[in-house]
């Protein structure tokens, strides 16, 4: 699951004491409370947990509204959390169109916003005047229908 990679960062936050002779400085991580993240269609799972995990290992909470094609790896998601202990509140799942995406990242209590959002198969790309066209129209067909 790729929210392992995150597991073990929560205990490698911290803050730092910095001696200035005589005076110091301090610094402290802080969560930053209640995330907000929308996810795309391609990857529901994996977006989800590349979202969530790294919030949840910083000490905060989060608001997931996952793509209105796929909304029920994210509800999913949620049964996991919630099997393996993760608190109820702690991740919530909002559902619908680009509408919601936008309240969500409105909300006054959203502190931090992730989104990933896709162009609808309309990728842009730059050949330029000395490539291989070619192998540049190639490259860009496979890079364009690689998950089909």
């Amino acid at each position: 699951m790729p929210g392992t990679d995150f597991a073990g960062v929560a205990p490698t936050i911290h803050g730092d004491h910095y001696d200035l002779g005589p005076s110091f400085a301090i610094t402290r991580r802080e969560p930053l409370g209640v995330c907000g993240a929308v996810g795309a269609w391609n990857y529901p799972m994996q977006i989800a947990c590349w979202k969530s995990a790294p919030a949840f290992a910083c000490g905060n909470t989060m608001v997931y509204k996952p793509s209105e094609l796929t909304p029920l790896t994210a509800v999913k998601l949620a049964e996991i959390y919630k099997e393996a202990g993760l608190p109820d509140g702690v991740f919530n799942v909002v559902h619908g169109d680009g509408r919601v995406g936008e309240a969500l990242a409105a909300h006054p209590h959203i502190k931090k916003i992730s989104l990933t959002g896709k162009l609808g198969g309309k990728s842009p790309l730059i050949i330029f005047d000395d490539a291989d066209v070619e192998n540049a129209v190639s490259a860009c067909l496979l890079a364009n229908f690689y998950n089909q």
